[in-house]
């Protein structure tokens, strides 16, 4: 596994695009940790990417507070757009939430292999995808042991998230 050059944390982003529920995270095979894979009940984690598509963060959905209909429909052109790309169906509003202190800094934890996650895209029914990254990925978390929310950015800097789901 070739060394991959990372930041010591990742800040979560206040603005993300909802793009399904995560269900599973897996790290390498070869890592030696304490664990090296992650189950959650569907509905309880969201998976989300920032516009830009270079940051995907997995966090539970009761941590989300405040939901606020956005002041600026520009602010969120680029949200609006990622979801129709992602999913294949237009966006027809946006809320903008802010999230559990405990949440929005994660620490570098080694790397990414495998996320399974569940999502309406493009057919409009809830299906179970699974991505196995082909590139080193960096893997962030915060909570300690148990970790409460993930993040994973691109090594490369090329997208993470396509039309075709989660990519990398």
């Amino acid at each position: 596994m070739r060394k991959v050059k990372a930041p010591k944390y990742l800040e979560l982003d206040p603005r993300l695009v909802y793009l399904g529920d995560c269900v599973q995270i897996r790290r390498p095979e070869a890592c030696k940790f304490h664990f090296n894979s992650w189950k959650f009940r569907e509905g309880s984690h969201g998976l989300f990417s920032t516009a830009d598509k270079k940051k995907i963060f997995v966090v539970p959905l009761n941590s989300f507070k405040n939901s606020v209909l956005p002041k600026s429909a520009r602010a969120i052109k680029k949200h609006k757009k990622l979801y129709e790309k992602w999913s294949g169906f237009k966006s027809d509003y946006a809320i903008e939430f802010s999230i559990e202190d405990r949440f929005t800094r994660m620490d570098f934890r080694g790397l990414i292999s495998v996320i399974q996650y569940v999502s309406d895209k493009w057919t409009g029914k809830r299906q179970l995808y699974q991505h196995d990254f082909e590139h080193a990925t960096p893997f962030f978390f915060a909570g300690g042991t148990h970790p409460a929310a993930f993040g994973a950015i691109s090594s490369s800097g090329a997208d993470l998230v396509s039309q075709h789901g989660i990519i990398g």
